[in-house]
């Protein structure tokens, strides 16, 4: 009898640490996911409304990297929260466990995906300007992102193929470790991969810009017509904004996400409360990425910015329309009463 409830108790959902934790995860990451949420979809309404947004091809890019960061606030953060604050068997076995982070890896492996696709477009961009339109056209652009999205689904997909090679009765709650192989060769991935191809891509938007302004310093002593050298400037203007856009956009990736990595090789260093702190604060940085790229764009992109604040209108513009029109409404019945009052009691002018 004993040893059945305390299986049934086992079985119940309880706190793995403290609650005073609880208001911590509250008062984080539940902006996040607010912020995340309603930005990218700001940005995923403004492309599909926009006709002007749609035809530059590299915004197809930043759509499916908003759609990233969507989900990241829809489902990558609860799954983290749950698995960090929730001890139950699922969340503990050695073998399930990992399923809980497969949205994180997923997403932040498209991240990655994505940031090197769009390096690799901006640098078509600068350095094959006539051929561009040829080259990256829209059926590449859908299916680079097919790529960048099939490749992130494998990343993720790793550990919980390896963890079932685990024993069904390994739990880490109680403070074991686990390493198969898969899990650790998903690791060295994370240590060694990412910053490599993060520090490929810094090297590559580098280049672009020298051979920008290279272009542009020919350009200048060329000279030519006061019409076609206005056209170029404009050109080449617009393609170095939206050059410097997604490097900013790949600045605040490394700086929200880089600290991950480091948690992979300090995490046997130690214990349980201080680890708990560290990796809270790491993925509050990380997952606040994904509220800040829609601030870029708007700040950055000035389409993205109009489409932002007609739709930002539109939604408050509806209460406010409603109640100024009461408003209006309310007004004129004052003054019709004012003016009726004002008629009745006006005094007949005495005869002379």
């Amino acid at each position: 009898m004993n040893a059945s409830s305390n299986n049934s108790d086992d079985a119940l959902p309880h706190l793995r640490v403290g609650p005073v934790w609880i208001p911590i995860y509250v008062i984080f990451y539940l902006p996040i996911m607010i912020f995340s949420v309603a930005g990218n979809l700001l940005v995923l309404v403004s492309f599909y409304r926009e006709i002007e947004i749609r035809k530059r091809r590299h915004n197809y890019f930043i759509v499916s990297l908003a759609l990233v960061d969507l989900v990241t606030g829809l489902v990558a953060i609860p799954c983290t929260v749950v698995a960090r604050l929730v001890e139950t068997p699922f969340t503990c076995m050695a073998r399930t466990r990992p399923i809980l982070h497969v949205p994180a890896y997923t997403l932040c492996g498209a991240s990655v995906n994505h940031l090197v696709v769009i390096s690799s477009d901006r640098y078509l961009a600068v350095t094959r300007v006539m051929k561009y339109p040829m080259i990256m056209t829209r059926r590449k652009c859908y299916i680079l992102i097919a790529v960048a999205w099939g490749i992130a689904a494998a990343f993720g997909l790793a550990p919980v193929l390896g963890a079932w090679k685990n024993p069904a009765d390994l739990s880490i709650c109680d403070g074991s470790r686990y390493e198969a192989k898969s899990v650790t060769l998903h690791s060295l991935a994370i240590i060694a991969l990412i910053p490599a191809i993060l520090a490929v891509v810094v090297g590559i938007y580098i280049r672009v810009i020298l051979v920008a302004r290279k272009a542009s310093y020919r350009r200048c002593d060329n000279g030519g017509g006061a019409v076609s050298s206005e056209v170029a400037d404009r050109e080449a203007s617009a393609r170095m904004r939206a050059t410097v856009t997604m490097a900013m956009v790949l600045g605040a990736f490394i700086f929200c996400w880089l600290p991950t990595v480091f948690i992979y090789e300090i995490k046997n260093w130690y214990n349980f409360n201080a680890m708990f702190a560290i990796r809270t604060v790491v993925e509050i940085m990380a997952y606040s990425n994904s509220m800040i790229n829609p601030i870029i764009y708007g700040y950055r992109n000035h389409l993205f910015r109009k489409s932002y604040k007609e739709l930002l209108g539109s939604v408050c513009g509806q209460s406010s329309t409603t109640s100024s029109l009461r408003r209006r409404t309310c007004s004129s019945r004052l003054r019709s009463r004012f003016m009726s009052n004002t008629s009745n009691t006006e005094v007949p002018s005495s005869p002379t």
